[in-house]
């Protein structure tokens, strides 16, 4: 094995093609905590809301996405700020060049895990949906991860709609590492996820994610908007400035 170690990564395996209520969205809620040091911890509430024309991701940040009018919003909430950009085409990623040892990259060092991942016998039913447990192992330099994941392909959702749109950018490499190594993660979404990381220049961490909601449903009125009384800022440090 190599001398790795992981960054936590707290994406929800979202994945299935079913047929949803004329006139309703994708919504779907998720929560997580972390085991660090000792303490118990909120790392996250996500809720996203995808429709046909327009996507709301609310997590640190909420980026609104509106595909009708060529144009993405990041809003920080308690600020009453939002920085506004147009939506860029998908460019191919350039190759960039690996520095010889971890220590040059220093607290910017993001491990490119290579995964294995395997099925197991084991089922349990959550919320009423029959799932099956993944494990999924990642190497890479200076960093380890593992995962269990809770897969089930039970879901009133357009999943493929929902796995396109609500992956944040910071996360896609790694969410794209797990797809290559195991495609099926594109047909499933996990109910019930646990994270066990081991970073490179940190203490190890155990992550747990959970699906609370996840429907189809009318979306709430101005959900893909700008509210009333944020004010326009022109860079993303200016977004997230104190």
């Amino acid at each position: 094995m190599k001398k790795q170690k992981a960054v936590l990564f707290s994406l929800p395996v979202l994945f299935l093609f079913s047929l949803a209520p004329v006139g309703a969205d994708d919504h779907f809620v998720e929560r997580g905590t972390r085991d660090y040091m000792g303490s118990t911890m909120m790392v996250q509430l996500r809720e996203v809301w995808i429709g046909e024309k327009a996507t709301s991701v609310a997590d640190r940040l909420t980026v609104i996405t509106r595909y009708d009018l060529g144009k993405r919003w990041t809003l920080a909430i308690r600020a009453k700020r939002y920085l506004e950009e147009p939506i860029e085409q998908e460019k191919k990623a350039e190759p960039v060049a690996k520095p010889q040892r971890v220590q040059e990259l220093g607290w910017n060092y993001r491990p490119q895990f290579e995964w294995t991942i395997a099925a197991t016998t084991q089922e349990k039913v959550i919320d009423g949906r029959k799932c099956r447990l993944y494990l999924a192992h990642g190497e890479a330099d200076y960093a380890d991860e593992t995962r269990d994941m809770w897969l089930t392909k039970d879901l009133p959702i357009d999943v493929g709609r929902m796995a396109k749109h609500a992956v944040r950018p910071d996360d896609e490499p790694l969410w794209q590492a797990l797809c290559q190594a195991f495609p099926d993660l594109k047909h499933s979404i996990s109910l019930e996820t646990e994270v066990k990381s081991e970073p490179a220049i940190a203490p190890a961490s155990v992550s747990h994610f959970k699906v609370h909601t996840i429907e189809s449903a009318a979306p709430p009125p101005g959900i893909y908007e700008i509210p009333e009384g944020f004010r326009k800022v022109n860079s993303p440090q200016e977004l997230t400035a104190r």
